[in-house]
């Protein structure tokens, strides 16, 4: 019976990280460092959103869900 319990608790352990990892994986956008900004390729000193996050300032991770 005890390792039973044990078997359950691992495998309930395991699927709550994995659900973890799922939904809290955000990263820092790489192409804008966070700022949201990119600089404008046509005006100098103008800055545009960052098309990649959007202006959010994070992108989500490997198996992140979509936002």
């Amino acid at each position: 019976m005890d390792k039973l319990m044990l078997a359950v608790a691992v495998v309930v352990a395991g699927v709550w990280v994995l659900r973890h990892l799922s939904t809290h994986n955000r990263r820092v956008c790489p192409r804008c460092k966070g700022t949201g900004k990119v600089r404008s390729g046509i005006f100098s000193g103008r800055f545009q959103q960052c098309p990649r996050c959007g202006g959010a300032n994070w992108i989500k991770g490997w198996g992140g869900r979509p936002e």
